[in-house]
């Protein structure tokens, strides 16, 4: 999900914790249907290729999410707060 985020892909995924939780804010970044929910899943699919501007922002809004929160130089400094931390105690 990530690596089709960080490309400006406009994605959709099932209800997932860790994606809704952090990743993922629907319609906003990316879509969400409910687990199991294939009419769900096909009404998102038909939404996306039916409106490419609306495909084309969430694109845009999934690379911006990946790059402010997931980029290289932020997940290694997040890591290298966990180890300074835990060599303090």
């Amino acid at each position: 999900m990530l690596e089709a985020m960080s490309t400006g892909l406009p994605c959709i995924s099932s209800d997932l914790e860790g994606v809704k939780d952090y990743v993922v804010v629907h319609n906003e970044n990316a879509l969400i249907f409910k687990h199991n929910d294939v009419d769900g899943l096909a009404a998102l699919l038909f939404k996306l290729l039916n409106d490419k501007i609306f495909a084309e922002k969430l694109g845009v809004e999934a690379r911006k999410k990946i790059i402010s929160d997931f980029s290289i130089e932020r997940v290694a400094g997040l890591y290298s707060e966990i180890y300074e931390s835990l060599l303090k105690k």
